[in-house]
């Protein structure tokens, strides 16, 4: 999916990078403000260390493609390296550096709205990652406007993420009337006007939307190996709260755990994900999975 369009050679595009990277680092490292801890720390973290999108530009000697490929693929190195945390700071910078210096190469849109909005953890009630991707989605469809499917992505966020129906329905409008977009957008549009919230029914419209991700990504493992993970994630999700509504109608309380469905034999074993290893809650007083990320 990547293409090196320029015929300025590889190895300049990278002294280019690093001359820049060197420039501005070594400026920082000697203003006051930039402490010494805060330096040990900058060069040890690992993260990519990009200069400013207009520095990139005067040092592209008019091939700013060229630079933005060669920052693309030092993202996919990036994030490809698994970092244990599963937070890829880094990773807006990088790609909004790439999309500066080539605002029409469509699949680093695509990769940030696939993956930056579930690093935010939720739990804690983050939403910078998401806000990010967002941020991007209208940036393509500026610059991209006849991509159906980046703004099949954007309306996915909003549905998924932000849980913002009437921006969702309307996205996804406009995904179904661009020439290409998945077939699905029609029908999320229709689950978005519904205003779902936290229902079977949104479990449902999540897997149909990684479903569509997995095959249009299958030549791309991290992404691919993603959606392998949410599908079987959400499938799981999507079938303890159907035991457990069913639990409800026959008790009249919601279960408090999911050991009690087992007990009842509405499950046959305690459900695990590989996004929660230990098992899942419930909300308190409902039969809703907390947290399904």
């Amino acid at each position: 999916m990547i293409n090196l369009r320029s015929t300025i050679p590889t190895l300049c595009g990278f002294l280019i990078l690093g001359l820049a990277a060197q420039t501005q680092a070594s400026y920082a490292v000697k203003t006051d403000t930039f402490r010494k801890e805060a330096r040990k720390t900058l060069f040890n973290s690992g993260e990519p260390l990009l200069p400013r999108a207009e520095i990139l530009h005067a040092l592209s000697l008019g091939h700013p493609e060229t630079v933005a490929d060669l920052i693309w693929l030092q993202t996919i190195q990036y994030f490809g390296g698994g970092k244990p945390t599963g937070k890829y700071p880094s990773l807006p910078v990088s790609i909004n550096r790439t999309t500066a210096l080539d605002p029409r190469f469509a699949y680093p849109y695509e990769f940030g709205m696939i993956v930056m909005p579930y690093m935010d953890d939720k739990a804690a009630g983050e939403t910078a990652f998401t806000e990010q991707a967002l941020a991007l989605g209208h940036k393509a469809r500026e610059y991209i406007p006849h991509d159906g499917w980046l703004r099949y992505h954007l309306a996915s966020i909003y549905m998924l993420n932000r849980k913002d129906y009437v921006a969702a329905a309307q996205y996804y409008k406009e995904a179904a009337e661009i020439p290409g977009s998945p077939g699905a957008a029609k029908i999320l549009a229709g689950s978005a006007l519904s205003k779902i919230s936290g229902t079977s029914e949104e479990r449902l419209a999540a897997i149909q939307y990684w479903t569509d991700i997995k095959e249009r990504n299958a030549d791309a493992k991290d992404v691919a190996d993603l959606a392998d993970r949410w599908i079987e994630h959400l499938n799981i999700v999507y079938t303890t709260e159907k035991a457990a509504a069913t639990y409800k109608e026959r008790t009249g309380r919601s279960p408090a755990t999911t050991q009690e469905l087992v007990d009842v034999k509405l499950l046959n074993e305690l459900p695990t994900t590989s996004f929660r290893p230990n098992g899942l809650e419930f909300i308190p007083d409902t039969v809703f999975i907390k947290d399904t990320r």
